[in-house]
């Protein structure tokens, strides 16, 4: 019997260890949360699909927008994002994390003259629409992304890029 409560009792012990580091394993880096993050914003169609990987304190910083301007404006954001980024360094302090990031973003003046330059759709096609503009020259960028913790899950706080 002695035995048997010695084999139980490892049992059990072992089956916390392996536990704890599923849990440890399972838990992202920074870097992890934010190249997900990025990555689901290219993919999403809607910025209301990003609420549950935001702060609390990032969406409350939003501007006031209507359901159309923001479904208007998104398209034209992605259009502005890199579409690969690499982070360069990771620093977290408690529940706080800052990442340097780099990546290529389109040249703004590019999109610009395209923009301009571009010629309206034939009548009946689109009422509105104009042709795409051709693709940007892409310029090398910088950026600083702030993470904070909030239920134990990393979250965006705030993002600024910088073209060099």
């Amino acid at each position: 019997m002695p035995n048997l409560v010695r084999l139980t009792k490892l049992v059990i012990v072992s089956f916390l260890v392996s536990v704890f580091q599923c849990v440890q394993a399972a838990e992202q880096t920074p870097t992890q949360f934010y190249l997900q993050f990025h990555q689901k914003c290219l993919a999403v169609s809607s910025p209301k699909a990003l609420f549950a990987w935001r702060s609390k304190d990032s969406i409350a910083r939003d501007q006031p927008m209507t359901d159309d301007e923001i479904e208007a404006v998104y398209p034209m954001i992605k259009d502005m994002m890199s579409k690969k980024v690499t982070v360069i360094s990771e620093e977290i302090k408690g529940d706080r994390a800052t990442l340097k990031v780099t990546g290529e973003v389109p040249n703004v003046g590019d999109l610009a003259d395209a923009a301009k330059s571009s010629k309206p759709v034939k009548k009946g096609v689109a009422e509105t629409a104009a042709t795409k503009p051709a693709a940007a020259k892409p310029e090398q960028a910088v950026g600083v992304v702030l993470l904070v913790k909030e239920d134990g899950q990393w979250k965006m706080d705030h993002e600024s890029w910088t073209v060099r």
